[in-house]
């Protein structure tokens, strides 16, 4: 006769072993950037596991994928990338893991927009150069409402006994996003057109751009952990002062010597604080896409007034 004590005992083997079963039996999404993770996490809750191969923090452009990635992407049922060439590296990574999931690519017949600001409507069958596009489309939350009518699509797939809770889970992050993109054109519209001109030595800001009126010019030559040269940061104040511009994004760590050289020779506000490829981590004031963009609008338009 069993004992209460080897009841219990027993009693939590079962619990631990059909938990861990429950487990096993969620897919594992991967992402290539915790910007795509967040939207997953928001499309299907808990209906899937996800992980992000590029951890918070580290930009997508300066992460160089290794064994961890391969691994975590063995065990996956669904990789999700932005396409457009940005993660291209990722296809690396899938062969040398020999995943044979669903490739499911968030900017799918996405209206795009070019280098020079024009977009295109992409229909199925027609073939894109990633290179001659914009790939940081996160910078429009009306693009994102594009990738998570493609998730919800792709996930209920994936898991079709949670495919209405993964619609309606899709549907608040769709009206959470439409309320972000109103707040944002309510905050710009505080700023006269004179007012919309920022440099920045942060590319990818032309879906932000072309959504809210705001004329960027870009400016090379800051880039962070170096002090530009006596004569390099010459021709950069040249750069930056024609611009007419109340402030200057620059990317953290940019040289705090070079920072202020710049405020006292231009007298514009300086800002280092944007995140533009990635998030922070869970938790932070950037932990969240919407969060996120939010305080990027926020911070945007402040510097500008």
């Amino acid at each position: 006769m069993m004992t209460p004590l080897v009841q219990r005992c027993l009693a939590g083997l079962l619990l631990a072993g059909l938990c861990g079963l429950a487990r096993a039996q969620v897919p594992l999404v991967v992402t290539t950037t915790p910007i795509l993770a967040d939207f997953v996490r928001e499309v299907a809750g808990d209906a899937v596991q996800v992980e992000s191969i590029v951890p918070p923090g580290v930009s997508p452009r300066d992460y160089e994928p290794g064994e961890a990635a391969v691994a975590r992407l063995a065990r996956a049922q669904a990789l999700v990338i932005q396409g457009l060439d940005y993660d291209a590296w990722s296809e690396g990574v899938a062969r040398e893991a020999g995943f044979a999931g669903e490739l499911i690519v968030a900017t799918d017949r996405m209206p795009l927009l070019d280098l020079s600001g024009r977009e295109y409507e992409m229909d199925e069958g027609t073939e894109i150069d990633g290179e001659g596009f914009d790939p940081n489309t996160w910078h429009d939350p009306r693009k994102v409402i594009h990738t998570a009518r493609v998730l919800a699509v792709a996930l209920a797939d994936l898991r079709p006994a949670e495919a209405a809770a993964i619609e309606q889970r899709a549907a608040a992050f769709i009206r959470a996003l439409e309320d972000v993109h109103q707040h944002a054109l309510r905050r710009f519209a505080t700023l006269p057109p004179e007012r919309r001109r920022m440099a920045t030595s942060l590319d990818g800001f032309a879906y932000l751009a072309a959504t809210y009126e705001v004329q960027i010019g870009l400016i090379p030559g800051f880039e962070p952990g170096r002090q530009p040269q006596p004569a390099q940061m010459a021709r950069l104040i040249d750069l930056i002062e024609p611009l007419n511009v109340p402030a200057v994004f620059l990317a953290a760590g940019t040289s705090a010597t070079a920072l202020r050289e710049l405020q006292e020779a231009t007298g514009v506000r300086v800002v280092t604080t944007l995140f533009t490829d990635t998030l922070g981590p869970p938790g932070s004031p950037d932990g969240s896409y919407l969060a996120q963009f939010r305080r990027n609008v926020d911070l945007i338009v402040d510097a500008l007034k």
